[in-house]
């Protein structure tokens, strides 16, 4: 819609949050032209990231996404006009919810006067596509605990991990709308996750009691790969930003990069001790 407020979890490079902006842009310009007046509200986003260097490809990637929106007439009254749009219209914070989810909270609702503060309309969790179970579940229980009291209207997840839990149960109910009378999960014809609620508080007890406590895979055999890359992202412990290298853990020949490579050789792949690789490892 666009006067929405849209949070972005992890915007990386922002290539979505750009496609974000592009949408609010187009919708703002589409109401524009049914009104008497131009000079109407536009949308926000607040972009999250825990790395500086994300932060600043976002703000590259976002400003020149504005300056290719921006009429060649308004840029010939001033040149800067792509760069005051972007700031009036996006803020950008290097800060994980996770870590401290006060702060985060307090980025995502605003920090001006109280008339300026205002909860997400919109809120997309996107930290990696392939991010290991545990560390997406846990940012969906903090959106939804923080925004408890004014909940957005969509929240939309980027998880392989979701969609294999999701896909682990009978999909036989395809023709079915009816939401209630059924224990375990399914997604039906209107694409409502039944009893999606109670699936999710399932998937967050058992990824906090996984491994006796410690974060990561439940007690079983570590999984087979086609190639280390499919292996999900996990972080390590040690710092909880820093991934823990998938070639290490399950290419035959170890990871190429030996001791140049940036990503953590200390820690287990599957079980996060330290002192083996996923192949060996016996938990």
């Amino acid at each position: 819609r666009p006067f929405d407020k849209v949070l972005e979890i992890g915007c990386s490079t922002g290539e979505c949050t750009a496609l974000i902006v592009r949408r609010l842009l187009l919708l703002r310009s589409q109401r524009a032209r049914t009104q008497e007046y131009t000079d109407i509200r536009h949308g926000q986003v607040v972009a999250f990231d825990t790395g500086s260097d994300m932060i600043e490809k976002a703000r590259t990637r976002v400003l020149s996404e504005f300056d290719n929106l921006t009429p060649k007439s308004a840029k010939d009254c001033d040149e800067n006009t792509a760069e005051k749009d972007s700031r009036q219209m996006i803020q950008y914070h290097k800060v994980d919810a996770l870590e401290n989810p006060l702060g985060a909270y307090s980025y995502a609702v605003g920090r001006g006067d109280d008339s300026e503060n205002s909860t997400p309309d919109m809120i997309l969790i996107d930290i990696g596509g392939n991010r290991e179970l545990r560390g997406v579940v846990r940012m969906i229980q903090w959106v939804q605990s923080s925004f408890r009291d004014g909940p957005p209207r969509v929240i939309i997840v980027k998880s392989e991990a979701l969609v294999e839990e999701l896909s682990r149960y009978p999909d036989s109910k395809k023709n079915v709308t009816e939401h209630d009378g059924e224990d375990e999960p399914f997604v039906a014809a209107d694409g409502i996750i039944n009893n999606g609620q109670d699936w999710f508080l399932s998937l967050l007890t058992s990824s906090e009691n996984a491994s006796n406590g410690i974060p990561g895979k439940p007690k079983q055999s570590p999984p087979t790969y086609s190639h280390p890359i499919k292996a999900p992202l996990v972080l390590s412990p040690k710092d909880g930003k820093t991934p823990i290298c998938r070639f290490h853990n399950y290419a035959l020949d170890g990871c190429k990069n030996g001791d140049a490579c940036p990503f953590d050789h200390d820690h287990c792949h599957w079980c996060l001790k330290a002192g083996h690789v996923a192949l060996s490892c016996n938990c």
